[in-house]
């Protein structure tokens, strides 16, 4: 299969949940990655800030930084590169390339 046909078959199962059932499931999700070893031992975590038709991270994002995690987010810098950015709460966001959120800090402030 093509990576463009995986793309679209890809975008069509997602397409398939209603907001309300990808909310569920997104709660399902969340609740096994909070209750994970790994994530209660980890300092730093790296995530994603979700689109519309994704995994709802934003709630799960804001609790581990509330946590005094450190959480790093991808930015998008060009066509097929991304760097890691330190998320630091809602006001670190900014509307990106492709419409995704992305961290509005020209780098971390501290390293990880």
């Amino acid at each position: 299969m093509k990576k463009s046909e995986l793309r679209k078959e890809i975008k069509n199962r997602k397409r398939q949940f209603t907001s309300q059932q990808l909310s569920e499931l997104s709660f399902a999700v969340i609740m096994r990655l909070l209750a994970h070893q790994r994530l209660k031992d980890a300092r730093t975590v790296m995530l994603y800030y979700s689109l519309p038709d994704e995994v709802y991270t934003h709630t799960l994002v804001d609790a581990l930084l509330a946590s005094g995690k450190r959480v790093l987010l991808p930015r998008v810098t060009g066509e097929g590169t991304m760097e890691l950015r330190l998320y630091t709460g809602p006001q670190s966001l900014e509307q990106g390339a492709y419409n995704l959120s992305l961290i509005h800090i020209s780098e971390p402030t501290r390293p990880y």
